[in-house]
């Protein structure tokens, strides 16, 4: 799981989740931040993970990789991300994206983008979303 921040008056998070279905080895975006002098990611929930984050540290302002974090998601089933943010100073409006790419092609397709949240001043969002049937590497 990947976080970023980008300018204050437009937040933008970006979540790679890994599942195991089969032998899939899905690869992460690069990403980075660059301040969260007003805000970041502060919580995030998927099945069994329940992550809170801070801002980073002076190396990583911005940026937390949490890619060895995961849980299983089963095919056919439905599933609820909810993420929330923290305000350190100025609330902004904030838009949130997340994505799990189901066919391990290291690109968004159709169907795998799960949070698409538009700019809001809410202290979490949520999206339900399918895990596909047949899904393969």
């Amino acid at each position: 799981m990947k976080t970023t921040t980008n300018r204050k008056d437009l937040f933008l998070f970006s979540l790679v989740i890994f599942f195991s279905i089969a032998n899939v080895n899905a690869q992460l975006c690069s990403s980075n931040g660059r301040s969260t002098n007003d805000e970041y990611i502060g919580r995030v929930r998927l099945n069994t993970i329940d992550n809170s984050s801070g801002p980073g540290n002076t190396t990583t302002v911005g940026y937390s990789d949490f890619k060895y974090i995961s849980t299983n998601l089963i095919e056919g089933q439905t599933y609820t991300i909810r993420v929330n943010p923290t305000w350190t100073g100025t609330v902004y409006r904030e838009g949130y994206r997340a994505w799990i790419d189901f066919n391990g092609n290291n690109a968004e397709d159709t169907g795998e983008r799960i949070l698409n949240q538009s700019r809001t001043y809410a202290t979490e969002v949520s999206a339900t979303f399918t895990v596909p049937n047949g899904v393969t590497p």
